[in-house]
């Protein structure tokens, strides 16, 4: 968490191999970085968060970053000229309250 920007999802090589064969994560790799907690260098990567593949559009909470398979049924919340979608009410209420608190 302390390597990603805001709305950006990153992970190791490791989580990676975890992936089943196939994902519909679209991958880009960051490069190393150096946890405080951790002696050697961590490779990471970034998977995108509006991922299509196969004509199938998968969007994630920006919240609680669940996998949202139906961004057409899900929760929507339009916010600086983008629209977020959510798992549930208490997700949008969340970001509501963290990013749009200023916004009156």
């Amino acid at each position: 968490m302390s390597a990603a920007d805001k709305g950006k999802i990153l992970c190791s090589a490791d989580f990676l191999d975890q992936l089943p064969q196939g994902h519909s994560f679209a991958v880009k790799k960051i490069g190393l970085h150096q946890f405080k907690n951790l002696l050697q260098q961590v490779d990471l990567f970034e998977l995108d968060c509006c991922i299509t593949n196969l004509s199938k559009t998968f969007v994630i909470d920006p919240v609680c970053h669940m996998l949202l398979k139906s961004p057409a049924t899900s929760l929507q919340l339009k916010h600086d000229d983008t629209i977020h979608y959510f798992c549930s009410e208490k997700c949008r209420a969340l970001y509501k309250k963290l990013y749009m608190a200023d916004e009156t």
